[in-house]
């Protein structure tokens, strides 16, 4: 029978999100077992005991990796390892989550780019999390992604709620990185009335952000959360009357399901590709948000800002939560799996 190895990286480096997805989307394709027989399936998320460095993550990982009939890397930035997976199975996958790390000449030097580039593209099968993602592979590599499926989540984690809402609270979650536009949150929250709060949940703020806050005279408007535990989290959105989230560039935004999960109605920039997820969605308004990377006053700002002051408050459900559920995102994957395993089924019968 077809061993099917999922792996991510090192339990060191500190991405959480890539290690969940690997435990939800091996523990969700378990428990479809029954429906898969000739399948079994591992999961590999090795532990080296400190913080890895490039030898450990371009050399030593692939040296680790156990033997299986087909391994799929989930972390595009272990792609310059897939030749090393390749060496131990005979097929090798790998989800490629966005192209920053190709796009971003800030986050890796040109020789590591273009390893981790190389090994994506020596992959069997690449899987998009987003169309976006599989434009922007086509267009930087030529490349074309085999299949689209978008990551999971647990809607059960996320309970709705249409009560105990805060007027005027503004939820945002994610890291402080450039690309994720918290400068443009900033912006926008110093236009509006001062009644407006925010709350930001994840990353360490940088100089030139606090900088900001003091120029723009908002200290007593924000609360920080860098750390939150998942109850925490959702009180959050259960209590915030509006989310926006207003990134350069997204790998996928899961924070834009799970507020919407929560029913906390939702802002959004146009580069995040989670909105493809919510279309049709009557709590999630799409807007170009680049206005604010201008501190002048401008009609697109206006608009926003009138979105803003029409839905801030007004809980909205969102239908068909189970199109969010790694049950969804496990059944598309062993059917993906399955184009791979059926051709070593039926060599194993040959021979």
């Amino acid at each position: 029978m077809p061993r099917i190895l999922i792996a991510a990286g090192y339990q060191e480096d500190g991405w959480y999100s890539m290690r969940l997805t690997c435990d939800q989307l091996f523990q969700s394709c378990q428990s479809q077992l029954h429906q898969h027989q000739q399948q079994i399936f591992g999961k590999f998320q090795p532990s080296i005991g400190r913080h890895p460095n490039w030898m450990d993550r371009r050399y030593r990982y692939s040296y680790l990796l156990p033997r299986a009939d087909l391994i799929h890397q989930i972390d595009s930035s272990y792609g310059d390892c897939i030749p090393g997976a390749k060496k131990k199975s005979t097929a090798a996958l790998i989800t490629v989550h966005d192209m920053a790390f190709w796009r971003n000449r800030h986050l890796f030097n040109s020789y590591f780019r273009k390893r981790i580039l190389q090994g994506i593209l020596k992959a069997d099968g690449i899987i998009a999390i987003s169309n976006k993602t599989a434009r922007e592979l086509t267009q930087d590599t030529g490349r074309h992604a085999d299949q689209v499926i978008y990551p999971g989540t647990s809607p059960q984690m996320f309970p709705m709620s249409l009560d105990d809402r805060i007027p005027h609270t503004i939820i945002n979650v994610g890291s402080a990185l450039p690309r994720k536009g918290m400068d443009r949150l900033f912006y926008l929250l110093h236009r509006l009335p001062k009644t407006y709060t925010l709350v930001q949940i994840g990353g360490t703020l940088t100089g030139d952000l606090r900088n900001l806050i003091d120029h723009l005279q908002l200290q007593d408007r924000i609360t920080f959360y860098p750390k939150v535990t998942l109850k925490q989290l959702i009180t959050c959105y259960h209590h915030s009357a509006l989310a926006i989230f207003p990134a350069r560039y997204e790998g996928f935004s899961l924070p834009l399901i799970e507020s919407r999960l929560c029913g906390t109605p939702a802002l959004v920039s146009q580069t995040v590709p989670a909105c493809e997820m919510l279309e049709g969605d009557e709590g999630t308004q799409v807007f170009d948000f680049s206005c604010f990377d201008d501190q002048e006053d401008t009609p697109s700002q206006d608009k926003i800002i009138n979105a803003i002051k029409k839905n801030s408050g007004k809980a909205v459900t969102l239908k068909n939560r189970l199109q969010f559920s790694w049950q969804r995102a496990a059944s598309e994957h062993i059917d993906f799996y399955q184009k791979f395993t059926g051709s070593l089924s039926k060599r194993d019968k040959v021979s």
